[in-house]
């Protein structure tokens, strides 16, 4: 299995993705959460420069996939597990993993607060602007159906962690 970054000539920023993934997977399984192993990366040039990661394969299904045909306990076995999970996650790394993020501005700001009514968006900047934040955590960015695998025996693991940053928990 391969992660390959968008090109830098793309202009996406795929240094920054490229480095966050990298730090996150290995934050990720130093803390007990089952990940796909890296075993190699770099950087491949030809007409366009690629940076890869390449990882163990993992037996496993998409959680959007596998979840609808769950009964109540095993919804309830996979909910507990998951909670475990984050909160093996989200924690104060013990060294710098990548830079921090201002996770009230970037609520502020979040563009798709633009597609919402004034008076929604307006209420949700406000929210954001009054949270009070503790500490900052490791948050994985991106936990939707498709970066949460479920294996044959229902153990879970977790993908895709470019989105990974550092932010306030609340």
């Amino acid at each position: 299995m391969a992660k390959i970054f968008a090109p830098v000539e793309s202009g996406l920023n795929p240094a920054h993705d490229f480095v966050v993934e990298r730090e996150a997977l290995r934050f990720a399984a130093e803390a007990g959460v089952p990940v796909s192993t890296p075993t190699a990366f770099g950087c491949i040039e030809d007409a366009y420069v690629f940076r890869y990661i390449r990882m163990e394969w993992v037996d496993g299904r998409e959680a959007g996939d596998v979840l609808p045909g769950f009964g109540a306990a095993e919804l309830e076995g996979f909910v507990q597990a998951f909670k475990g999970l984050l909160r093996k996650l989200n924690r104060q790394p013990s060294r710098r993993l990548f830079d921090p993020i201002d996770a009230v501005e970037r609520a502020v700001h979040n563009p798709r607060l633009s597609a919402l009514p004034d008076t929604l968006a307006g209420d949700m900047r406000a929210r954001a602007r009054a949270a009070k934040a503790s500490a900052s955590v490791f948050v994985h960015g991106d936990l939707t159906r498709e970066n949460v695998l479920i294996r044959p025996d229902g153990g879970i693991v977790v993908i895709d962690f470019a989105d990974s940053n550092i932010a306030p928990a609340e």
